[in-house]
């Protein structure tokens, strides 16, 4: 019987003992018992449970009897001479009252078997020259547990080993010849598997230098322009380990591994650029080329365009206006204006700005892309990345959908009318609905619907109307518009003079009323034909009427307080006669 320690490590020493007899660990039964074993125990294989212990993991196929020194477990509480039974399960433990004071600890493990754990072994290289070092790597997995170590042999030799990931090593081989290595894997339940063996050849080092030589297919290059480097390199007694490019001091690529040493250089700056290729072998040794010298000429002069917007969020309707810098070398001949690919037209003449323009009025809502596309007088287009311009959808007013009066609409002047109303707005609240006089504000319902009482109104005809507001914009009237009267209270006069400028007796007058309808009452006592004036005070204000003629058919005029105009005629021959108004 085998137990692993390390999994019960820091434990108190207990007894162990063995199945009686008969019982096979392979049985589906442990056993059946009524006394305790007599078998002797297994001397050095002790550990400790605790009362935290309920389950633990063993080797396959195992049985194990554990009995405790005391009854201080967590267990049902049994009889004595209590016959048992455990049917094999899956790895676990459990406690039973083997006879009074008397527990016993039972291990069960599955049937099923350990799976070996997978390694495989790479090396860095297949040869190396005596005195260099060969990294070895292990990759290693274990489907059913973990692994615990890595081993490394060369032959039947361990050289190393490794815990945890990665798995890797380097050796360095003391003597020429053929060497074979293998990775060993072990995982947590003690099982093992061997990689395939990996060879490597180590050959005596005969010290021949690894050269280098630099090749370029031409020594003059336009800025912008790319030259293919090229080393071609001469394995020396150490091989070749990288190859880097340099300008000057400054190196112009990663280092390259493998054959063939090549890299492509786009220089940055003109001018002379001197070339070296430099060579690392496997012992760390260095070989430089011959220096190369590159001259790089200025850069041709380029097409170039850039667009640029007076705004990049607007509202539908609203306009943009679309802006393009464009050069080329043989000139600019036009330049197109696109948003979302589509063509808006051709610009052929700059802007006092200097740049090319356009005006763009989005109708829809969302995100257009605007490019452009210039094309120079040699033919050739260059197209100009896009700009984004967020369209909102335009706010729609709101609009009042009902409007009446709920109060009378003929009044005194300086009197009032009550209106009611109520609006809607498709894509947003109404704030409020205003009520107009002509262009004069004279009163507001805040809110969808409700009423007001107009401001005072002055004698004469009105027309109401009713526009809905929504914080931003104000929609059209309503169709319907509430015509309003107010209507001036006639003059009241206390006191009427007429004279007569000819020297006659003048007239008398009175007022007859105060309310509705007013008549004046005159004594014509002059027959003369000479001018007359009439003069009226009302209130303190005196208004002139004048006439001429011998009454006969004539007329005159006069105003009240409100600026109305009265009209009468004098009768001829002279008599008493009344002036109604």
């Amino acid at each position: 019987m085998l137990l692993d320690p390390t999994a019960l490590e820091g434990q108190t020493p207990l007894e162990v003992g063995f199945l009686p007899e008969g019982v096979l660990p392979g049985d589906d039964w442990v056993g059946l018992f009524t006394a305790p074993p007599t078998h002797p125990t297994y001397p050095g294989k002790t550990f400790e449970v605790t009362q935290a212990d309920q389950r633990k993991v063993l080797a396959p196929r195992a049985r194990f009897e554990i009995t405790a020194p005391s009854n201080a477990f967590p267990a049902t509480a049994g009889v004595e001479n209590q016959l048992w039974l455990h049917k094999r399960g899956g790895n676990k433990l459990d406690w039973y009252q083997y006879q009074a004071g008397v527990w016993v600890l039972v291990y069960t493990t599955d049937e099923t078997d350990n799976k070996l754990p997978v390694v495989t072994l790479d090396v860095s290289v297949g040869a190396i020259t005596l005195g260099q070092k060969v990294t070895l790597n292990a990759t290693a997995s274990d489907p059913d547990g973990s692994i615990i170590v890595v081993e490394f042999y060369q032959g039947q030799l361990q050289i190393g080993r490794a815990t945890s990931p990665p798995y890797a090593i380097e050796y360095k081989p003391t003597a020429v010849g053929g060497f074979t290595f293998t990775a060993k894997a072990t995982d947590s339940q003690g099982a093992a598997s061997v990689s395939a063996p990996k060879n490597i050849s180590v050959v005596a080092a005969n010290q021949v230098p690894t050269l280098v030589t630099l090749n370029v297919p031409v020594t003059t290059l336009a800025l912008g322009g790319t030259l293919p480097l090229t080393a071609v390199v001469t394995a020396g007694t150490y091989g070749v380990d990288e190859v880097t490019f340099f300008d000057g001091a400054t190196p112009l690529n990663d280092p390259v591994l493998t054959a063939p040493y090549a890299f492509d250089w786009k220089p940055t700056t003109p001018g002379n650029h001197a070339l070296t290729a430099k060579v690392l072998d496997l012992d760390g040794n260095t070989t430089i080329s011959s220096v190369v010298n590159i001259f790089v000429t200025a850069a041709p002069a380029t097409s170039t365009i850039t667009t640029s917007l007076s705004a990049s969020s607007v509202v539908a309707g609203q306009s943009v206006v679309l802006k393009v810098a464009a050069t080329a070398p043989s000139g600019v001949d036009s330049v197109e204006f696109l948003i979302d690919g589509n063509s808006l037209g051709l610009k052929t003449v700059k802007e006092a700005s200097g740049l090319y323009e356009l005006v763009y009025t989005p109708a829809t809502a969302g995100t257009k892309v605007f490019t452009a596309r210039a094309l120079d007088n040699n033919g050739e287009t260059i197209t100009a990345g896009g700009k984004n311009i967020t369209v909102t959808a335009a706010n729609l007013a709101p609009v009042v959908t009902a409007f009446s009066a709920t109060t009378a609409t003929s009044i005194a002047a300086g009197g009032t009318v009550t209106v009611q109303a109520t609006a809607t707005d498709s894509d947003g609240t109404v704030a409020s609905i205003r009520i107009y006089d002509g262009a004069a504000l004279v009163g507001t319902i805040t809110g969808a619907s409700g009423s007001t009482t107009t401001s005072a109104l002055a004698a004469g005809n009105h027309t109401l109307t009713a526009k809905a507001y929504d914080g931003t914009a104000e929609g059209a009237a309503f169709g319907t518009t509430i015509l309003v009267t107010a209507t001036a209270p006639l003059p009241t006069y206390s006191h009427f003079l007429a004279a007569d400028n000819n020297g006659g007796t003048g007239l008398d007058g009175m007022v007859l009323a105060t309310e509705g309808p007013r008549k004046l009452e005159f004594n014509q006592k002059s027959t003369t034909a000479d001018p007359q004036v009439l003069t009226i005070t009302d209130g303190g204000v005196t208004s002139y009427v004048n006439w001429s003629g011998d009454y006969k058919g004539d007329s005159g005029a006069w105003y009240d307080g409100a600026g109305v105009r009265h009209e009468f005629a004098f009768p001829n021959p002279a008599a008493d006669f009344t002036l109604s108004y």
